[in-house]
């Protein structure tokens, strides 16, 4: 009985370690394709949350964009634009208002 259990404990580390080393071939997979996005100029957290809403599915998109909407009321309200290229220009003026140190360089936080 003792050199069954043996076995069947020598087969499921067998199984666990042959798992883990697929997992660790998927895993570099996915790095390679990152990198390989990231040089193709895709932004990898946009795309990240492409996918995700396509793992996530319709249902899951749909209440994430009410809660985009909820969010962009609540930034409306307290003075802050939900348009990109206002919020950029807003950063650019704000940027050339900073002193200046020293050096003659802009302060950046």
């Amino acid at each position: 009985m003792e050199r069954n259990a043996a076995k069947e404990l020598k087969h499921r580390a067998s199984r666990r370690a042959t798992l883990m080393d697929e997992i660790k071939e998927k895993q570099d997979e996915l790095k390679d394709l990152k990198a390989e996005d990231k040089a193709d100029g895709y932004n990898e957290k946009a795309l990240a949350a492409v996918i995700k809403s396509l793992r996530n599915g319709v249902q899951w998109h749909a209440d994430q964009l009410a809660f985009e909407l909820e969010v962009d009321t609540y930034r409306n309200a307290c003075g802050l634009t939900t348009d990109a290229e206002v919020a950029d220009q807003k950063a650019r003026e704000a940027r050339e208002k900073l002193p200046d140190d020293e050096d003659g360089n802009t302060a950046r936080h």
